[in-house]
């Protein structure tokens, strides 16, 4: 394994950490204003019991399909090395059309004399490259923010 695909692997744990991190901290933030709106309307109006248990369960029901069908895919993130090299190209024009290659041939089991080259070539001009300034770390501070 290269130092290239360490650092895609690496970029692909941060990624992910990234996004479970923001969608953890979405998840709190929109239970926790929901939680408190309820305790005050509660509060206000004192609802009768069945009106509690009926709200409890839609809650925790809403809140279960929120974590399978949002926050759970954010766990399982993990896409292929060749896709994560594409959109790197996007951020790094210098490595356009060499990078996803040079993965691509890393990932087969042969290499012949071109692909080694391209390969090298790809390492040095990705050395001076920092991948992890593709990663969009706008909304994980929105959504860190947006908690407190």
């Amino acid at each position: 394994m290269t130092t290239l695909v360490r650092r895609l692997e690496r970029l692909r744990r941060r990624a992910r950490a990234v996004l479970v991190i923001e969608r953890t901290a979405v998840l709190l933030a929109f239970a926790l204003a929901v939680l408190g709106s309820w305790i005050l309307l509660d509060a206000l109006a004192r609802f009768p019991l069945v009106i509690r248990l009926a709200a409890l369960f839609v809650g925790a029901g809403s809140l279960t399909l929120l974590v399978l069908r949002w926050w759970w895919p954010a766990v399982r993130f993990n896409p292929p090395l060749t896709e994560l090299a594409l959109r790197l190209e996007r951020h790094h024009p210098e490595l356009a059309g060499d990078l996803a290659s040079s993965i691509d041939f890393q990932q087969r089991s042969t290499s012949g004399a071109l692909e080694s080259r391209t390969i090298s070539r790809t390492e040095s001009a990705a050395g001076r490259a920092r991948f992890e300034s593709a990663l969009r770390r706008d909304r994980l501070l929105r959504a860190v923010v947006g908690l407190f």
